[in-house]
């Protein structure tokens, strides 16, 4: 199932709605009256103040914010600096960022893992299995 609406709240900001361009209003309220989907308040609401893109939209979070879809469970969370481009489509990507530090120290620590770490977690378990293995 394609995203229908994409809610963007922050605290601090207005919420926006942002409707899948490739349907109209009556289609989205036909497709949101479910029984399994969101409540008819809250269609009402996404419909009454939602909006279509006709390019893409970039947000830059300046406080804690969340991104939730029509679909049940689907929420996202983005802090200070985090950004996300809305799609026309109701799609998004969320850009995260990071500071100087963690820009040096994930890939560090990414390699690390990679040449060090695991090979010898592997190493110690050849080891230990060999060491348990009954002789004879």
């Amino acid at each position: 199932m394609s995203t229908l609406y994409t809610h963007i709240s922050q605290i601090g900001q207005k919420e926006i709605f942002v409707l899948n361009r490739n349907y109209t209003k009556g289609q989205l309220r036909e497709k949101l009256s479910v029984p399994e989907g969101p409540g008819e308040e809250a269609v009402n609401r996404a419909l009454t103040k939602g909006i279509t893109l006709s390019e893409p939209l970039t947000i830059k979070f300046k406080d804690e914010g969340t991104i939730t879809t029509q679909q049940c469970g689907r929420t996202w969370y983005l802090y200070n600096r985090d950004r996300a481009i809305i799609k026309p489509d109701g799609g998004f990507q969320i850009i995260r960022y990071f500071n100087l530090f963690e820009r040096v120290y994930y890939p560090i620590e990414a390699k690390i893992s990679e040449l060090i770490v695991k090979p010898c977690r592997d190493r110690y378990r050849e080891w230990r299995r060999k060491r348990e293995r009954p002789i004879g």
